[in-house]
């Protein structure tokens, strides 16, 4: 078996060596490391504020873990971090779609469901020099135009992360989101960045889904609980339905805004029955999330959801 490895991105290529000659040598020299080896490195740069510790280009965002499994970690990421991390999920989407043909992606007015999370800039906790930390999923909305530039999918979502950073309650943010992503019948693709929030994105639908049709069927959010335990600004309120009114119109007006809520009232209705994104939106063509690792679990439930009819 051939042990040599070609080099990474990281290997210094003024040497002249294009390659470490065996696997082992790969091993000797950059071997396997554990937070515990950095976090009195990350410690200098979120308590003291020190700069080229790790890196020579100094952390734009700490990434926090969730704490699921252990405590939770501070990640710095660079703007190059994000630059790469856009870069990677850019080329996942269009590997995908690449995978249909290409009169599928014909119609102007498709849209792509991302559930997207965030808060406004001054809520992010701060390192001692004021770099935000968060949840990866937060970095949009704690760097804002930096992460933007980096960003290389034109994805056309159904809100804008302006309007979702408003609201602070997550649960009624995921149910907003939702009710824009539902009133639009031709949604090509559902992501959600891990498998737990994508099973709990449909439970929403499930749980709420005649509040969801009210809400649609008259273009108001006063027939959200959520919203109305949650959202106390009526001006805010105002701007969603307008905002819920306008794509409704878009799409067809007053009538449509009917025969959307009775689709989805029919579907939901429609109990132990697989396949509920794709009989929500015949147009789905496939749904994305993290389901390695400790989200394995989670995967039956999702191709239920699914169904057979919608890749995953």
């Amino acid at each position: 078996m051939d042990r040599k490895i070609l080099c990474l991105p990281t290997h210094d290529l003024s040497s002249g060596e294009s390659f470490y000659a065996s696997i082992d040598e790969f091993r000797e020299k950059i071997p396997l490391t554990t937070y515990k080896d950095y976090m009195d490195y990350i410690d200098r740069m979120v308590v003291e504020g020190e700069n080229n510790v790790l890196s020579s280009e100094n952390p734009v965002y700490f990434s926090m873990t969730s704490g699921t499994t252990a405590k939770i970690k501070l990640l710095p990421a660079t703007a190059t971090t994000i630059k790469k991390l856009n870069e990677s999920v850019a080329l996942g989407f269009y590997i995908i779609r690449r995978s249909f043909p290409s009169s599928s992606f014909s119609s102007f007015n498709q849209r792509v469901f991302v559930l997207q999370t965030g808060i406004k800039p001054n809520m992010f906790p701060v390192s001692k020099d004021g770099i935000p930390m968060g949840p990866i999923s937060n970095h949009s909305s704690a760097i804002g135009s930096l992460s933007r530039t980096f960003s290389s999918v034109p994805v056309n979502h159904t809100l804008s992360l302006d309007i979702i950073v408003e609201i602070t309650d997550f649960e009624t943010s995921a149910f907003v989101q939702l009710v824009f992503a539902l009133v639009n019948w031709n949604i090509y693709s559902y992501r959600v960045t891990f498998a737990s929030g994508f099973i709990h994105t449909v439970n929403i639908i499930e749980n709420y889904f005649e509040e969801i049709s009210l809400c649609i069927s008259t273009y108001n959010f006063k027939y959200s609980s959520l919203v109305q335990k949650n959202i106390s600004d009526p001006a805010f309120i105002s701007t969603l339905n307008q905002k819920l009114h306008e794509v409704i119109v878009e799409y067809g007006g007053e009538t449509y805004g009917l025969e959307r809520a009775k689709h989805i009232r029919n579907e939901c209705s429609k109990k132990k029955v697989p396949g509920i994104l794709h009989r929500l939106w015949p147009n789905l063509m496939f749904a994305t999330t993290a389901i390695g690792s400790t989200f394995t679990i989670y995967k039956p439930d999702i191709q239920f959801y699914c169904g057979d009819r919608l890749p995953l």
